[in-house]
C-alpha cells in the first residue's frame, strides 16, 4: 500500500542454489520509521543459525550501509523456513542491523506444507515471525480444500500486522 508505505531500497541473496531470501527495507508513512522486511526460503539443513540467521547477519553487515541500518526499527520475517520454529532451538532468532532484534515465536502448528499432489500437508513449515509482537498467522482459504494444482506445494499465509 503506497499510502502506507514507501520502498526505501531491496536487496537479495540466496542461502544456496535455489534458496533465496530478500530484504525490503519499507518507510511507514505515517510513523516516518523504517520496518525491514526479510522474505526467504530456507534449506533443509536443521541448523538455523548456521543456515539462515548467519547468512542474512553477514549479507546485512557487508552489504546495507550504516545509513539504512540506524533506521530500522522493526523486522518481519516471513516464508518457507523448511522447519517449525516455535520448536527449533538451534538459534536465537536474532536479526542484526544497527541494533539486535528478537523475531518472536509462540507454539502454533497450523499446517501449510508440502503436497504436490494437492493433499497431506503434514507440517508447519511456513512462518511470519515479528520483532514487535507474536504473529498470529492465517491460511488463506482456511482449508486445504482451496488448494489448487498447479501451485506451490504450499498453502498461501497472511497476517495482518499492527502499527
Amino acid at each position: 500500500n503506497k499510502k502506507k508505505y514507501t520502498l526505501v531500497k531491496a536487496y537479495n541473496s540466496k542461502f544456496e542454489e535455489g534458496r533465496p531470501f530478500t530484504i525490503i527495507v519499507l518507510k511507514n508513512n505515517r510513523s516516518n520509521k523504517n520496518i525491514a522486511l526479510l522474505n526467504l526460503h530456507a534449506g533443509h539443513i536443521p541448523d538455523t543459525q548456521k543456515t539462515i540467521f548467519d547468512i542474512i547477519n553477514d549479507y546485512i553487515k557487508k552489504s546495507i550501509t550504516p545509513a539504512i541500518k540506524t533506521t530500522i526499527c522493526r523486522v518481519i520475517m516471513s516464508g518457507d523456513f523448511n522447519r517449525n520454529v516455535y520448536e527449533d532451538n538451534t538459534s536465537n532468532y536474532t536479526v542484526k542491523f544497527a541494533q539486535e532484534f528478537i523475531l518472536k515465536r509462540f507454539p502454533n502448528n497450523k499446517k501449510t506444507c508440502c503436497s504436490v499432489i494437492g493433499y497431506g500437508h503434514k507440517h508447519s513449515y511456513d512462518h511470519i515471525l515479528d520483532s514487535k509482537a507474536i504473529i498470529s498467522k492465517k491460511i488463506l482459504g482456511n482449508s486445504v480444500i482451496n488448494y489448487k494444482i498447479p501451485s506451490s506445494d504450499h498453502i498461501l499465509i497472511i497476517a495482518k500486522l499492527k502499527n
